[in-house]
């Protein structure tokens, strides 16, 4: 077999050019695609790479029924010489649930041919087998032929589209950082205490979901670990969002939670009360307290006891190893920390505490409660990568090509998934991704969607700094995850902003996905601002997120000058933009005139709460069918929660929310809420 490195490049996902925000077309160098061969583990040699050609376009059509197949439309692939001799085929099905299924005997030459590839002067046929009546889920399957040969498989029986419900409907809810919260007697970070006193506050508003921050476990070895979108793993929680008051109540703990430790009220009121959230002073503490709450729960004959081995037992072999990672890398919890049981029980008690608030969130009237949100990656030295290093690709970072905000691209410094080695383990790591995002979950939002297709590789060569896009098998893993939406029935949103390709939309569509708008990039091609009417009836529209400034930011440009300011854009940039951000406020106004939620033409200086709300009822009247409003903007905020590309420059993921009570009258949320809520309805 002659070596084509195109054949290779294209099995790998290894692009040749792209086109960037502006619509140019690039071109990927011969050295930088080379550079990414390596890096994925594919020696220079040519023999090394014959095989892996082999391997990826000869071997899949030279044995019958592949070990794993992601089944879409009913239909199982299987593969044949033309001249193979059988007659007649059937499947023998066990199904997850461990009853039997099988189908009548089929006539191989009644059943369509979906493709041929020729080897060493034979032809080879691709059958398409229907599974018609086989439900959706996770079986084994034996392939008969003429009742004489016998292969077996595993095999994903996915459906059309992901889980809708009412994904329609005309939707209000609420999108925050929770552990800028300050609702509570909290221990310096807001907690579920604090989301369950939200809850219970917005409810009455009509407010049908609250989006929220990554909540996944953090790498605590790292000092500046804080970032909820860079986690340790993305399948495991961090357990500072733990209700310590609410956990030593559910479990019967024979003493509250300030007799835990001593000096409890003195350390918790100095971290509430500081200015910005000191995270490792704040870990620091609370996993002290935990520890002394575990100490307690251990002590004791709790009827939880029985719950929780199940748990541990449940999820075996993946809990373990988080935990022992814990106990190796996370220097918190005192005595504890050495116990892996101990960092077992954390996760048993946020699982179970989450789950609480979504059900505490439909209990009280919620259509959807809890949007979850799935980072694009976790850092390196974090458990997900360590524990998974042939998955993992080494010596490359996720990040963004030259965009609008960022003149050189932005590197978010965590590694990227191996496409080919994903696919050879069956998908199994971005499944128990899926079903832990989607834990305690009503909706699900994918952070940077576009990784599904495919993702920005920054690569380090002999060159220098360069990058191209390598693409995923977006087919089964869209696949995939319409199977564990339909089964955890947890509504999609995709994020779908900055540079998307053209046919990404069209397969969130097909999906049954809704995308996710921002309001500030709800604009047309002269950068005017869409009218009601015109913006996207197939997008969750924000008014803002954790990546773009608070609205009172936004107006005065002080996002323009932090980015200037921190080397994200050059002058000639940053004054491009400042003409670019004083034409769309004139627009703006214009339109928030004409859709009569702003009285005159007359331009204000600052973006007050009158302006703020002009806004909102904007967004509200839109054609959207969900507007989730930014709790930052609603109480004023006007300083960003992170600023995309800045480090250890900026304070990212500190900022803390002023103390809030939607139940005052005299701010007035309740009219402001009914006033939204009519303009939903009236549109």
């Amino acid at each position: 077999m002659d070596l084509n490195l195109d054949t290779l490049y294209y099995h790998l996902g290894i692009s040749g050019d792209y086109v960037d925000y502006r619509g140019q077309a690039r071109q990927i160098s011969a050295s930088v695609r080379e550079h990414a061969l390596g890096l994925m583990g594919v020696a220079v040699a040519d023999a090394a790479r014959r095989d892996k050609q082999y391997q990826l376009d000869v071997a899949p059509w030279l044995y019958p029924l592949p070990a794993f197949s992601v089944v879409q439309d009913h239909i199982l692939f299987f593969y044949l010489p033309a001249e193979h001799g059988y007659k007649h085929v059937a499947c023998r099905v066990e199904l997850e649930t461990g009853s039997k299924f099988r189908t009548q005997n089929i006539a191989i030459a009644s059943l369509n041919v979906s493709g041929d590839y020729q080897y060493q002067g034979l032809t080879y046929s691709r059958y398409q087998l229907p599974l018609d009546g086989l439900a959706i889920g996770y079986h084994q399957i034996w392939l008969i032929l003429d009742d004489e040969r016998t292969y077996v498989g595993d095999i994903a029986l996915c459906p059309d589209r992901c889980y809708v419900s009412e994904q329609n409907k005309r939707r209000l809810g609420l999108n925050l950082q929770l552990y800028t919260l300050r609702l509570t007697q909290n221990l310096g970070v807001g907690d579920f205490a604090d989301l369950r006193a939200l809850i219970k506050q917005v409810t009455p508003f009509g407010v049908d979901l609250i989006g929220l921050n990554p909540l996944a476990a953090l790498a605590w070895q790292d000092e500046h670990s804080k970032s909820p979108y860079a986690p340790s793993d993305r399948r495991f929680l961090n357990p500072l969002y733990i209700d310590v008051a609410g956990a030593c109540d559910a479990l019967g703990i024979g003493k509250p939670a300030d007799a835990l430790v001593p000096d409890y009220d003195v350390r918790a009121c100095e971290l509430r009360q500081a200015a910005s959230i000191q995270w490792r002073e704040v870990a620091k503490f609370k996993y002290e307290v935990l520890a002394a709450l575990y100490q307690e729960f251990e002590d004791q004959d709790s009827a939880w006891l029985g719950h929780w081995q199940d748990f541990m037992y449940q999820n075996g072999a993946s809990l373990r190893s988080f935990c022992d990672f814990e106990v190796q890398h996370n220097p918190f919890g005192g005595a504890c920390r050495q116990d892996w049981a101990f960092h077992g029980f954390l996760q048993w008690l946020t699982t179970q505490q989450l789950a609480a608030c979504q059900a505490f969130a439909t209990e009280h009237g919620m259509s959807v409660g809890l949007m979850a949100d799935l980072p694009v990656a976790s850092v390196g030295g974090g458990h997900e990568v360590a524990t998974n290093a042939d998955l993992f690709v080494q010596n490359a970072d996720i990040g963004a090509p030259p965009d609008p905000f960022s003149d050189n691209g932005q590197n978010w410094g965590m590694p990227p998934l191996n496409p080919s080695v994903l696919r050879a383990r069956h998908y199994d790591h971005f499944i128990s991704l899926l079903r832990s995002a989607m834990c305690g979950a009503g909706a699900l939002r994918l952070d940077h969607a576009m990784w599904l297709q495919r993702v920005w590789w920054c690569v380090q060569t002999e060159q220098g700094l360069s990058g191209l896009y390598v693409y995923q098998n977006v087919h089964e893993m869209l696949a995939l995850l319409a199977l564990e939406s339909q089964r955890n029935q947890c509504l999609i949103i995709a994020e779908d902003l900055g540079v998307v390709p053209d046919d990404f939309r069209a397969m969130m569509h097909k999906y049954g996905m809704l995308g996710n708008a921002l309001f500030y990039f709800a604009t047309d091609a002269a950068d005017g601002f869409l009218s009601a009417q015109e913006q996207r009836d197939d997008a969750v529209l924000m008014v803002a997120n954790h990546d773009v400034p608070p609205l009172r930011a936004w107006w005065q440009g002080l996002d323009i000058e932090q980015r200037l300011q921190y080397g994200l854009v050059d002058e000639n940039s940053a004054e491009s933009q400042r003409h670019v951000r004083a034409a769309q406020k004139k627009n703006l106004i214009e339109q928030l005139h004409h859709c009569d939620v702003w009285p005159d033409l007359d331009m204000p200086e600052s973006c007050d709460q009158a302006l703020c709300i002009a806004i909102y009822r904007f967004c509200a009247k839109g054609a959207s069918p969900w507007v989730i409003l930014q709790l930052d903007d609603l109480l004023g905020a006007d300083t960003p929660v992170n600023i995309p590309g800045t480090f250890l420059e900026y304070d990212n993921w500190s900022r803390k929310l002023p103390e809030l009570d939607l139940t005052d009258s005299k701010q007035g949320w309740s009219k402001l809420f009914e006033q939204l809520i009519v303009d939903r309805v009236t549109v």
